[in-house]
């Protein structure tokens, strides 16, 4: 285990967008089916990023309720929604 102060000269929501891989719509389609979590449903996003999960879950009708406490990640998750 190793925790790391954050430095916003090394990682900012900016660079994190830019390098991390979106998650594949059709995942949490099959995951949110798998558990029997119907359209439309209200789901937390809990530190919600750049919205790398909440763009998915909006496209597949459910309601997101994202939360983000780091301020560059919250501007890149504004952007994106």
């Amino acid at each position: 285990f190793m925790c790391m102060a954050h430095n916003p000269s090394v990682f900012d929501g900016e660079s994190y967008s830019q390098f991390r891989p979106q998650h594949n719509t059709m995942f949490f389609a099959h995951v949110l089916k798998t558990a029997c979590v119907s359209p439309g449903a209200i789901i937390a996003d809990i530190g919600a990023g750049n919205g790398n999960s909440t763009l998915p879950l909006l496209a597949l009708g459910y309601k997101v309720i994202a939360i983000e406490g780091e301020a560059s990640m919250l501007a890149q998750l504004r952007r994106a929604v």
